[in-house]
């Protein structure tokens, strides 16, 4: 009889240990073995030309483990925005939501600790050329101009790979346009990091003293725009103490007009109209430029839309 009079207190007691431990436990994040199981689902539901992104963004690294590179491409990981892409899979975990849970949302599934939803681009933007994959591929000519002096950036398919490490600079990498003087001295594609510490692919272009880097393209199909982003690693920016940097973009002689990036602006966009030109083949080119080029490590993304 003693027993059961504190059933009553007893039965409220294991009812809220119950709600903490679900709260605790479903809090937690997937192990190593959920992300080997939700795997396969994931590569079910992606299709070509997908963006898949992971919510939060920390547990991106995890995915990529047990995705590979063919499902998060570098270009994909390290993209300048979300406006290019139709679809995009989004793996949340933790009950997180992603850039594009705004987009028009088609399915969404259950697995486990994992939220798997399939977005629709309400207007998506496609790129009709990549500047930055032209520009790994070779497919440009890079120069130092100082004056009317243009000094010519020699391609290269086997340069010495270098990075800077912790807070040096991004990797310079094997393919790239060497130009005279110091390994900085190149144009060519690599990743920097944004305000948030999100990478970016995008051109290096870091000026020399005095002179301007000049990235040529030839043969370009212009679309209705140019669109793009310019920064430096936010390693250096973030103090706001170094000089602007410029950009002007020209389409054969006629300037579009000019971009200017000063430190703290972190990856900042543009966009010039080439309405006039749509549908027309024309030369391209990007002139990046600074008052002083000590630590003016400038890189830009660029795409005919």
């Amino acid at each position: 009889m003693k027993f059961t009079r504190w059933i009553w207190v007893a039965i409220p007691v294991i009812g809220v240990f119950e709600v903490a431990a679900h709260a605790y436990f479903a809090a937690r994040p997937p192990k190593t073995k959920d992300w080997d199981a939700v795997a396969k689902k994931v590569n079910d539901l992606v299709t070509p030309g997908m963006l898949v992104i992971v919510a939060p963004h920390w547990a991106e690294p995890e995915a990529r483990r047990v995705l590979g590179d063919s499902v998060l491409t570098l270009e994909d990981v390290a993209r300048p925005d979300e406006t290019g892409y139709a679809k995009a899979l989004e793996i949340s975990i933790l009950g997180q939501d992603s850039a594009v849970s705004g987009w028009h949302r088609l399915s969404e599934t259950q697995s486990g600790k994992f939220r798997l939803r399939v977005f629709e681009n309400p207007k998506p933007a496609p790129v009709l050329v990549d500047l930055v994959e032209l520009v790994q591929k070779g497919q440009a000519r890079a120069s130092s101009v100082r004056g009317k002096d243009a000094v010519d950036c020699r391609w290269s398919v086997n340069a010495r790979v270098e990075n800077g490490a912790l807070s040096g600079h991004p990797t310079f990498p094997k393919t790239r346009f060497e130009c005279e003087g110091e390994a900085w001295h190149m144009v060519g594609a690599t990743v920097i990091e944004d305000e948030h510490y999100l990478p970016r692919r995008c051109i290096w272009a870091q000026p020399a003293e005095g002179e301007k880097t000049i990235v040529h393209f030839e043969h370009v199909t212009l679309g209705e725009r140019i669109t793009g982003y310019g920064a430096l690693p936010f390693f250096l920016e973030r103090e706001a103490h170094g000089t602007p940097v410029d950009l002007e973009v020209l389409v054969d002689d006629d300037s579009l007009g000019r971009f200017r990036h000063s430190d703290g602006e972190g990856w900042k966009g543009f966009e010039f109209s080439t309405e006039k030109y749509r549908g027309q083949t024309h030369e391209l080119e990007f002139r990046v430029s600074s008052k002083r080029s000590r630590q003016r490590e400038f890189c830009f993304q660029a795409a005919v839309r």
